[in-house]
């Protein structure tokens, strides 16, 4: 990606896969979203300097086209999401905020700047039936929003002692895990805002977790490993050592 170029990959012969000429620069660090009804997107940024801001664009996978390009954050971008239909696009930076953007149809301007986190924003996630996104942040808290009408504010998590560094909304839409430098996950009931579990083992900074698609929950370390716990109780379950 150093050349402006974003490429798609194959180990099959019969499919040959597009490249997507459309950065003036490097390519910066970005997520791939495979997105729920409409299809499989990407989603890259780089910093622009003329503008002093970062620089999205998303990606259309299938139809090889870029759909759309946004700017807007003061500091790099450090993840970001689409809605399970689609038509909007969340941006979580350095600069303490998550920005939501419309792309079906694309627009230009943010339909919201969510501001409230006292630190980097590191992740943000959207449950899978589109109501609500999960954010977390560098400031060791968890923010739910909704994802209707002015997009309030909903619940604050607090628990870490250190910086969160990523998050994870259950299937179902009614709990969420979180990865963070203290060295532990924490398991969140989002109704009640309470912790469900705390679930540690690893050595080292946790930095990244997801839910399989039967609940339980995996989780990524500085420490070489990745952990596979069960949601329910909180009990490590297996350790994959070979990083």
């Amino acid at each position: 990606c150093g050349e402006g170029v974003l490429s798609l990959h194959s180990s099959g012969q019969a499919w040959h896969p597009p490249s997507f000429r459309q950065h003036p620069g490097p390519v910066g660090r970005g997520g791939v979203i495979a997105a729920g009804g409409l299809g499989s997107y990407a989603v890259t940024w780089r910093w622009d300097a003329g503008l002093g801001r970062a620089q999205l664009y998303v990606w259309d996978l299938d139809e090889d086209p870029d759909v759309g390009s946004f700017a807007g954050h003061e500091g790099p971008v450090l993840a970001a999401a689409l809605t399970a239909d689609s038509e909007r696009l969340l941006s979580a930076s350095l600069d303490h905020t998550l920005w939501v953007w419309s792309v079906r149809p694309v627009q230009s301007e943010p339909l919201a700047i969510l501001r409230g986190h006292s630190g980097p924003v590191a992740d943000v996630q959207v449950a899978a039936n589109n109501e609500v996104t999960l954010s977390a942040s560098w400031d060791g808290t968890l923010r739910l929003w909704s994802l209707g009408g002015h997009y309030p504010l909903m619940a604050v998590f607090a628990g870490h002692t250190d910086r969160v560094l990523a998050c994870a909304v259950h299937p179902e839409g009614r709990s969420a895990v979180s990865a963070s430098a203290d060295r532990t996950l924490r398991l969140w009931d989002l109704a009640s805002g309470r912790t469900l579990a705390v679930l540690a083992g690893h050595d080292a900074a946790v930095t990244g977790c997801a839910f399989t698609r039967d609940g339980r929950v995996v989780s990524r370390s500085l420490d070489g490993t990745l952990a596979l716990w069960d949601a329910g109780s909180g009990t490590r379950l297996a350790v994959l050592r070979g990083h």
